[in-house]
């Protein structure tokens, strides 16, 4: 939504814009600058160029994190840890060299081009310049999607366990009643009453597996 839509929306009644509208107009303002630009590409290409990559958006927001300044063997470590989903303690020489490789060769001397990182390769570090904060207008974008994503994980977790502790009971108690009309001979009410109480605990576990899968 452009600010002048927020400008209006505001002005007929409605509401101010929330903080995903406040960064899409400060993306969009990035769109029109040419703080990355190098004579050809527009600035949103050279943005979206190191963003699109994920060990390179993993090194903004450590370096945004950790003092804006690291080594690239630290950051391959950090890096591999993740990736690995290890403690840094654990992981093997493989590992962390393969990571290390790729920031060595690729990673790093792209992010240097565009101006959002100072690498300097024989001594190894790596410091965030001043170009890059625009950049973490994308990143809060994608991490608010990302702790949405958890929280609607989190959502369905809680739905199980609710839809356990009423199916089951009930359950057991309808096939207490079965075994009460088989001992009476009323066989079909028994039956008819498990086949209820079983579509229901269905119903909830499709409801559940509903809410986790993802979009």
């Amino acid at each position: 939504m452009s600010t002048r839509q927020d400008t209006a929306a505001t002005a007929s009644g409605g509401t101010e814009p929330d903080e995903r509208s406040s960064q899409r107009d400060r993306l969009e303002t990035l769109r029109e600058s040419s703080r990355f630009d190098d004579g050809e590409e527009p600035g949103i290409d050279t943005a979206l160029t190191v963003l699109k990559n994920r060990r390179r958006r993993d090194v903004l927001r450590y370096l945004r994190d950790n003092g804006r300044e690291s080594t690239i063997g630290e950051l391959a470590e950090v890096i591999a840890a993740a990736e690995n989903e290890i403690s840094r303690q654990a992981l093997s020489s493989d590992q962390r060299k393969r990571v290390y490789i790729g920031l060595y060769q690729c990673h790093l001397p792209k992010m240097d081009d565009a101006g959002v990182v100072d690498f300097e390769k024989n001594r190894g570090n790596v410091e965030l310049t001043d170009a890059a904060e625009s950049l973490f207008d994308y990143l809060a974008l994608e991490e608010q999607e990302t702790e949405e994503e958890e929280a609607g994980s989190d959502d369905a977790d809680d739905r199980l366990p609710v839809a356990v502790l009423v199916s089951v009971p009930a359950t057991l108690l309808i096939a207490g009643g079965l075994l009460v009309d088989l001992l009476a001979g009323g066989v079909p009410m028994g039956v008819l009453a498990l086949c209820a109480v079983t579509a229901t605990a269905v119903a909830g576990t499709g409801e559940y597996l509903q809410v986790r899968r993802p979009d």
